[in-house]
């Protein structure tokens, strides 16, 4: 679980801070950023205004053609734009046509510079290559301003959410024809941070924004007396003035709502995430086995485990249960004391009750499924009981009884406990990465900030405690370092010859412990080599060989397929064996757009 919530924050986590990114790639070896996007609107006494928009990019790689777009939807009369272009602070002589240093200008249907388009475009032509190109627009807005009976209104959407590259600086400036000018008033609409500075003495209203994300809108609404454009011809004959302020009062008190509702969850969020941890370390601290014993290095260890080959995988794995491969050792060690007998017959194993075994499964096995204290493993395979399934998870239980006394149920708890805050933590924080933009766009790189620390801080904390936090009580360790120095030594018997280990008595009992630690196939080839015919005049070595060179098809896996049905297919190998364990753990409509290639 923990591995998966891994996988999916740092999937998700770059590519939400791939989108932050200054810099669009255009072409491959190609790519911009907007460093400037600079508006300057002169409004006159008849209501209309000069606009001035420039834009400056940063190329790095060639690029050819520039484009600007300016939607004018409920602004319809305007005239089509002037270019002018600098490179690196030189102006660029362009000529009006088609190639080199040239442009274009058109209205959305391809209208004459006589008429009023819906939306003005303009496209330059210009070579350039890692420079500093500026792209200046001069046109006129012949409506912009709306005098109505009591107030006069400009409320324009200055820039469309079609930029495709995200702008370090953008300055929107309002020069009003008169200065002193009581009651006005200036709101902005964006999903980010913003400073709207209103100087009525100036008749000024200035908006900046850095770090400007692309793909979002920016609209502007401003009022003020009417005496400021007398000579207005765009009238609308009803009284706005109160409806304004109320809906803008609302739109900021909801948007006040909303801020406040974004620092009280990043507390409430951050608050329950220290609460667990506080929770865990006092837990910690309470156990008296809370610091973590050294597990000494032991070089081999040749001596047969005082545990059973389940319990030593269960100390070795940490797993709360046995899985089938401690199974079949188990049924192995049975085979050495004789109370168990396996033998081949065709292509099915018959296991044969002797003397009465150890567990209650193993009597399960060939009384319940077999008859006259015989079964056959294709019996097994071919059994349709669920209660098959249900013995063999509660021999899975019993045969972790006593785990406590090696295994630190507390710190073992706390350890995940602390993979489970570290995931919460990180899913809360992809989860504020996503919603940002789109609810407290003013707030991303706060939510940014946020985010890194709520993933790097907990699983900093649970690497911390993973690495400080025994899962052993004191004789866990030193089993454990017996298990370690003795699997070790499994794996290693290529180097070290089994005939130095000792003889064939002494392998049967250490083969049940290499099943279940899933390390037989080797440790039955190197017998092979080491004693040659020998093992086929031992009759529980030759057996152990004939399981060990067996697949799936064969012992393994008709239990496997029994006691797991419906997930043989989920297992592999066990090292030869077959791997069959259950493992380890709003204005008006408009706005400009552009872009570069």
């Amino acid at each position: 679980m923990k591995k998966i919530f891994t996988v999916i924050i740092f999937t998700i986590f770059p590519l939400i801070l791939t989108s932050q990114v200054t810099q669009q790639q255009v072409n491959a070896g190609s790519k911009y950023s907007i460093t400037d996007y600079d508006t300057s609107i002169k409004v006159k006494k008849d209501g209309s205004a000069d606009i001035v928009q420039k834009v400056t990019y940063k190329f790095t790689g060639k690029f050819h053609v520039i484009q600007y777009s300016q939607q004018m939807n409920g602004h319809a009369d305007a005239s089509l734009p002037r270019v002018q272009l600098f490179e690196d602070g030189n102006e660029i002589p362009l000529k009006y046509g088609n190639g080199n240093n040239s442009y274009q200008t058109f209205g959305l249907s391809g209208v004459t510079t006589d008429e009023s388009p819906d939306q003005i475009n303009a496209t330059i032509r210009h070579e350039s290559s890692d420079a500093k190109v500026t792209a200046v627009y001069k046109y006129n807005i012949v409506d912009l301003v709306t005098n109505y009976n009591d107030i006069a209104e400009i409320n324009w959407k200055v820039i469309s959410s079609d930029w495709d590259s995200s702008m370090k600086h953008v300055h929107i400036k309002y020069q009003l024809p008169e200065s002193n000018i009581s009651n006005l008033h200036s709101w902005v609409k964006v999903q980010q941070g913003f400073k709207n500075r209103v100087n009525a003495k100036s008749g000024v209203v200035d908006i900046n924004i850095n770090n400007y994300s692309n793909h979002q809108s920016l609209s502007s609404r401003l009022i003020f007396p009417t005496s400021v454009t007398p000579n207005n011809q765009n009238i609308t004959r009803k009284n706005m003035k109160s409806k304004i302020l109320a809906s803008e009062t609302q739109i900021e008190r909801k948007q006040k709502v909303l801020d406040v509702s974004y620092f009280v969850i990043i507390g409430i969020f951050a608050l329950i995430i220290i609460l667990l941890f506080v929770i865990i370390h006092k837990r910690i601290n309470t156990n008296k086995y809370q610091d973590k014993y050294k597990i000494n290095n032991l070089d081999d260890w040749f001596d047969i485990p005082e545990v059973s080959p389940s319990m030593a995988k269960i100390i070795l794995t940490q797993n709360e249960t046995a899985d089938l491969p401690s199974f079949i050792g188990e049924l192995l060690v049975q085979v050495n004391k004789n109370n168990i007998k396996i033998s081949k017959i065709d292509n099915t194993y018959e296991i044969e009750l002797m003397h009465i075994p150890e567990d209650d499964f193993f009597t399960f096995l060939v009384t319940k499924i077999g008859a006259n204290n015989k079964v056959t493993t294709q019996q097994i395979s071919d059994y349709q009981g669920v209660d098959l399934y249900y013995e063999f998870q509660k021999w899975k239980n019993r045969a972790a009884q006593g785990r406590a006394r090696y295994i630190d149920v507390k710190n073992t708890n706390a350890k995940s406990g602390l993979a489970n805050v570290a995931s919460l933590s990180s899913i809360f924080a992809a989860i504020v990465l996503i919603a940002t933009p789109f609810l407290f766009g003013k707030f991303i790189w706060i939510s940014t900030a946020f985010a890194a620390l709520a993933i790097v801080v907990p699983w900093i904390i649970y690497y911390i405690g993973k690495h400080k936090i025994t899962s052993y009580t004191p004789l866990g360790e030193q089993t454990a370092a017996k298990l370690i120095a003795f699997k070790k030594m499994l794996g290693q018997i290529d180097d070290l010859g089994t005939a130095k280990v000792g003889d064939l008595v002494l392998w049967e009992k250490i083969l049940p412990y290499a099943v279940a630690f899933e390390v037989s196939q080797n440790v039955l080839q190197q017998l092979r080599v080491d004693f040659g015919d020998s093992i086929s005049d031992d009759s529980n070595l030759a057996l152990y060989y004939a399981l060990g060179a067996g697949t799936q098809v064969g012992f393994l896996g008709s239990l496997a397929g029994a006691m797991y049905p419906g997930d043989n297919a989920g297992f592999g190998n066990i090292d030869g064996l077959g791997n069959l364990g259950d493992g380890g753990f709003g204005g008006n409509g408009g706005g400009s757009s552009g872009g570069a290639y």
